[in-house]
């Protein structure tokens, strides 16, 4: 072997074993590191700018972290989520490092927009014996915000709150939003209530009926109630609905049919306090409308309705 060939051989052995202390010290070196980067960033200050109805310190109490934990331990991502889950009336949270040492929440507060019924469905299991009957009643509502989340359960739907009556609600989960997967009926009401919206009529909106499937009802006004039957082409009834509107007093008892959006009906009702008598509904006939009690008028296509 010549002199050439026994230097490489000797460079060869340095290389290798300046590989195996590099492999042999690597996972030391990145254990050094991580702890004093965990050292380093451990928490000091939490920051809540909580804009809900919670107490600050209810929050910080549900936090899965504690001050002298690493900042690194907080999946932001998780955190927000459970913190919005746990505090239901939370609509967002969001989580924010702050190095080196600090955590910030900002929370962002759920309205109710909605109000509705439910009725706990039991499945019957013929190897068991039958649950002993709860001694106090559960609450039967259930509050959520625009977005379908449960934010509450109570005994009563409260006043100036829009009401989804007829709704199966199949399961439900306390802080979270109805899946349309497992209650078909969210996916209607969005969709109408979307629609409402579009033409400015959602805010004057008191009450949703889905009792019946082919005869979907709207009150308005608190005093017109609109028939939209079944739960097809929304977007055109709401259309017709808004000419039939225009055309007639909104503050007089009626009822209005657009489920079938081309051929559009209103029927004036009897209103209980003008028309106590058979003297004043004549008064109030000239008075409040330009129609008399059970008149009907059909309306065609207006030329918004295809749009």
């Amino acid at each position: 072997m010549g002199e050439m060939e026994k230097l490489r051989e000797k460079q060869r052995r340095r290389r290798q074993k300046r590989t195996v202390r590099i492999l042999i010290l690597s996972p030391l070196i990145a254990l050094v590191f991580v702890a004093g980067l965990s050292f380093l960033t451990q928490i000091e200050t939490v920051v809540v700018r909580n804009f809900s109805h919670y107490d600050t310190t209810q929050i910080c109490s549900t936090l899965p972290f504690s001050v002298g934990d690493s900042l690194f331990s907080v999946d932001r991502d998780k955190l927000a989520d459970q913190i919005a889950v746990s505090n239901p009336y939370v609509k967002r949270a969001t989580v924010e490092y702050s190095f080196p040492d600090r955590v910030e929440i900002s929370l962002t507060p759920a309205t109710v927009c909605f109000a509705l019924r439910y009725q706990e469905i039991q499945v019957e299991d013929s190897s068991s014996s039958p649950a002993p009957p709860s001694a106090e009643p559960k609450p039967s509502v259930l509050l959520l915000d625009e977005d379908f989340k449960v934010l509450e359960a109570v005994d009563a739907v409260p006043n100036h709150v829009l009401f989804v009556d007829g709704m199966d609600i199949m399961s439900y989960e306390m802080g979270r939003i109805l899946s349309a997967e497992d209650n078909i009926q969210v996916s209607i009401v969005h969709d109408l209530i979307e629609k409402l919206k579009e033409r400015d009529l959602y805010q004057y909106v008191s009450r949703i009926d889905l009792n019946k499937k082919y005869r979907i009802t709207v009150q308005i006004h608190d005093v017109i109630t609109v028939n939209f039957g079944n739960s097809e082409n929304f977007a055109q009834k709401v259309n017709a609905l808004v000419h039939i509107l225009s055309e007639n007093d909104v503050t007089v008892p009626a009822e209005i049919s657009v489920r079938n959006y081309s051929e559009g009906r209103y029927s004036r009702l009897p209103d209980p306090v003008t028309d106590s008598s058979s003297e004043d509904a004549s008064a109030s006939s000239s008075t409040n409308s330009d129609r008399d009690v059970g008149e009907t008028e059909d309306y065609g296509t207006p030329s918004d309705v295809e749009n």
